[in-house]
C-alpha cells in the first residue's frame, strides 16, 4: 500500500521532487507515509524468533523500493544494510542451532535463491555509489582466523562453497539456460565487486564510516599507485587480480553459447535475445573494471574502446525493445538496468563519439533502476564531455588521463549533485580542482 501510493504521489515523474509537492499531488503521499510508518512499526514490534526474522528481510526489500521512489537515498541504503545484517544474523542462528552449512538461511530453495539475487544486486548498486559494507567485517559470535581477521566465506552473500570456499568456486563450466547464467552472473559480479578493489570516484556523503570506509580506501590506495606510477614507480600487479579475471571468463565461456545462440534467434525470440544483450553488457563492464581499474594506464582504458562501443550499442538495442515492450514513459525497476554500463561507457571511454552516444541514451531515456537514477548518470557524463573538451587541449595522452582519474562525484545531505575535477585555471595557467553543482541536470 505504500509503495501504491508513493508512485501516486509521483504522478508518473520520477524527476527529483520534495514532499511538499508531492503532498500537493493529494493524498497519497500522506497516505503511504501512513501504511510505511505502520510497517517499520510492525517489523520492530514483531517476535525475536528465525519465522520473524525472514519476513523482516523481506520487509526490508520493499522498504529500499519505497525509499528509492521516496527519494531518500540515504534512508535506502540503511535498509539496505539493516537487511545484510538480519542475514548475518539468521545465518548464525542456523549454525549455532543445527551446525548444518548446507541447509537454506531463507526456508526455501526458491525464497532464498531469489532473496539472495535481489540483495547482491542491490550490493553492486550501492557499490557503485561507493556505499558497501567492509569486507572485514565480521559476523557476530563467529572465530577469526590464525592472523586475526574475519574469513570472507563467513559472510552469507559467499557462502555455499565446498572446502571452505566461496560459492563462486561451485559455477558450473556451462548452464542449462539464460537464466542460470544470470543467478550465477550475480554470482560472479558480487564476489568481484565484494572481493576486489574495484572502485570508482562516486559516493554519499552523511551516512555513517562503516558503509563508506572501505571504497574510501580502496580510492586512496588507487590514488597512491596512480602517483607512483607518475613518479617512475612501478607497482607490481597483485595476484588476486588475475583470480577475478579468471572468475569472469569463466563465467563468459559458460554464457557465450547462450549469447550465441539468442543472436542467432533474435528476431523469433527478441525477449531472450534482451535478456542475454543485458547479460553482455554488464559482464563487458564488469571486465572494463577488472581489466582496466581505477588506476590504469592510458594504454589499458584505450584497449577497451571496442567494449565499450559495444556496450552503447547493447544498450541502445535495450531501450528499444522496452519501448517497443512498455511505451514510451519513465520506466522504474529494482533491477539491474542498462544504465550503469551505459553511464561507465560514457566516462570511460576514449572514443568521443561512444561518448556523446552514451549521452544521447542517457538523457532520451529516464529511468530508475533500484539506486541507478539515469539522471543522476546524465548528468555526470554531460558535464564529462565539457571536462574532456578541455583536457584534450594539453598534456600527452598518458598526462590527459592522468588529470581525468582525478574526478569525482558526490551526492551530499541535501541531494545535490557535486562533481570535482581539474580544470585548468585561464588566470593563471596552472591545472587546478574545481567544483560544481549539478543538481539543475536532475530536474530536465
Amino acid at each position: 500500500m505504500a509503495i501504491g501510493g508513493i508512485s501516486k504521489a509521483l504522478q508518473h515523474s520520477l524527476k527529483p521532487t520534495s514532499p511538499a509537492l508531492m503532498a500537493a499531488n493529494g493524498p497519497h503521499y500522506h497516505l503511504a507515509l501512513s501504511y510505511y510508518g505502520r510497517a517499520i512499526h510492525e517489523v520492530r514490534g514483531s517476535k525475536l524468533d528465525t519465522g520473524s526474522l525472514r519476513g523482516a528481510i523481506v520487509c526490508c526489500l520493499l522498504f529500499v523500493c519505497f525509499e528509492v521512489l521516496h527519494g531518500d537515498r540515504k534512508a535506502a541504503f540503511a535498509h539496505i544494510n539493516n537487511g545484510q545484517r538480519m542475514m548475518d544474523e539468521l545465518l548464525h542462528i542456523r549454525d549455532y542451532h543445527d551446525h548444518d552449512h548446507t541447509q537454506n538461511i531463507i526456508g526455501a530453495d526458491f525464497v532464498e535463491r531469489d532473496i539472495l539475487h535481489v540483495f547482491q544486486r542491490l550490493i553492486q548498486q550501492s557499490w557503485s555509489c561507493g556505499v558497501l559494507r567492509r569486507r572485514d567485517q565480521q559476523i557476530a559470535g563467529e572465530p577469526s582466523d590464525a592472523d586475526g581477521d574475519p574469513s570472507p566465506e563467513q559472510l552469507w552473500c559467499c557462502r555455499g562453497g565446498s572446502a571452505e570456499k566461496c560459492v563462486v568456486h561451485n559455477m558450473p563450466s556451462s548452464f542449462v539456460s539464460l537464466q542460470q547464467a544470470r543467478r550465477w552472473w550475480d554470482v560472479v559480479q558480487h564476489y568481484v565487486t565484494h572481493s576486489s578493489s574495484i572502485v570508482f570516484r562516486v559516493t554519499h556523503l552523511g551516512l555513517d564510516d562503516d558503509v563508506l570506509s572501505e571504497c574510501n580506501e580502496r580510492i586512496q590506495k588507487h590514488m597512491d599507485k596512480i602517483e607512483q606510477a607518475r613518479a617512475g614507480i612501478k607497482t607490481a600487479t597483485p595476484e588476486q587480480w588475475q583470480d577475478f579475471k579468471d572468475v569472469l571468463e569463466r563465467w563468459h565461456q559458460g554464457f557465450e553459447p547462450h549469447w550465441k545462440a539468442a543472436q542467432k534467434s533474435k528476431s523469433e525470440d527478441e525477449k531472450s535475445y534482451a535478456q542475454a544483450a543485458h547479460l553482455r553488457a554488464h559482464y563487458l563492464t564488469m571486465y572494463g573494471c577488472v581489466h582496466a581499474p581505477l588506476s590504469c594506464s592510458y594504454e589499458s582504458i584505450a584497449k577497451l574502446t571496442p567494449k565499450y562501443q559495444e556496450v552503447v550499442e547493447l544498450g541502445h538495442q535495450l531501450f528499444e525493445y522496452q519501448k517497443r515492450s512498455w511505451g514510451d514513459g519513465e520506466m522504474f525497476t529494482m533491477d539491474t538496468g542498462p544504465t550503469w554500463p551505459i553511464f561507465m561507457a560514457g566516462t570511460r571511454c576514449r572514443d568521443p563519439e561512444v561518448r556523446s552516444e552514451a549521452i544521447r541514451l542517457l538523457h532520451e531515456n529516464p529511468r530508475r533502476d533500484g539506486l541507478w537514477d539515469s539522471r543522476i548518470f546524465y548528468a555526470m557524463t554531460f558535464r564529462n564531455r565539457m571536462l574532456e573538451v578541455s583536457n584534450a587541449q594539453e598534456g600527452s595522452s598518458e598526462e590527459q588521463w592522468w588529470r581525468l582519474q582525478h574526478r569525482s562525484g558526490c551526492i551530499d545531505e541535501h541531494g545535490r549533485l557535486i562533481v570535482r575535477a581539474m580544470e585548468k585555471n585561464p588566470q593563471t595557467g596552472e591545472w587546478e580542482f574545481g567544483e560544481e553543482d549539478l543538481r539543475r541536470f536532475l530536474l530536465d
